[in-house]
């Protein structure tokens, strides 16, 4: 993180945006917590752009010149570490990625060929259809591949079509509680 930070600061220095390193410090507290989000709320503090929305469709957003890819590690190296530091594996929001049915079906059963232990159900308060549609099915793979249920706000803020803070939706009374696999 702290390399990407780095190299998304100086290319927006490059394009007229000096000085986001020292705000996105400030924000992220540490350079090993940065991330595109930080250097969007430091160009509105600038007064670079009106909005973090603005940010991203302009500047950080996928293929934008402050996307700057990490290298991350295997799915399979992620769980391992997570099970070797005592933990449960779960796959976060799967549904928000707009995956076609196979990818979805694939990514579920790859967590669950690679160790992973529960998946998040939790849907948006505004769903998209294809959210809608997916959720159901999404429910039959977990249950296909004997994983556990998760669900949370998954908070980052608030605003339209995000949970307030600690509104957790209940989970699907026929799939196993992740709280359930806590030793």
């Amino acid at each position: 993180r702290a390399t990407r930070a780095s190299i998304i600061a100086e290319r927006l220095a490059n394009k007229g945006f000096p000085g986001l390193l020292n705000r996105v410090l400030v924000l992220g507290q540490s350079l090993d917590r940065i991330g595109r989000l930080h250097f969007a709320q430091a160009m509105v503090e600038a007064g670079y752009v009106s909005s973090v929305k603005q940010a991203f469709s302009r500047w950080l957003g996928d293929g934008k010149i402050g996307d700057v890819k990490d290298r991350w590690p295997s799915m399979e190296q992620v769980i391992d570490w997570t099970h070797q530091a005592h933990g449960v594996a779960v796959l976060a929001h799967p549904l928000r990625y707009k995956l076609t049915l196979t990818k979805l079906r694939r990514l579920v059963h790859g967590f669950a060929d690679a160790g992973g232990n529960a998946v998040e159900t939790t849907v948006p308060l505004t769903p998209s259809h294809e959210q809608t549609i997916r959720w159901p099915q999404l429910l039959r793979m977990i249950e296909e591949c004997g994983l556990a249920a998760s669900g949370g706000s998954d908070f980052h803020a608030p605003g339209p079509g995000r949970r307030p803070l600690g509104d957790v939706p209940v989970l699907p009374n026929h799939l196993t509680p992740v709280w359930e696999l806590f030793t």
